[in-house]
């Protein structure tokens, strides 16, 4: 099992593991284009290629 279906499961994680950091890169990854979302234009054009990102 991979450190994304353990976290989906509920089961217990230990952060310190190296296979942890592969969570903390994606966390990190979906933070920044959270912000790039936060911080552009309302415009459909704009955002929706951000979403798609966020959510692929």
């Amino acid at each position: 099992m991979d450190i994304f279906e353990q976290l989906r499961s509920g089961a217990d994680v230990d952060m310190a593991t190296p296979e942890y950091a592969k969570a903390i890169k994606h966390m990190t990854d979906c933070a920044n284009i959270c912000f790039k979302i936060n911080t552009t234009a309302p415009q459909p054009e704009q955002i929706r290629p951000l979403e798609e990102q966020l959510f692929r």
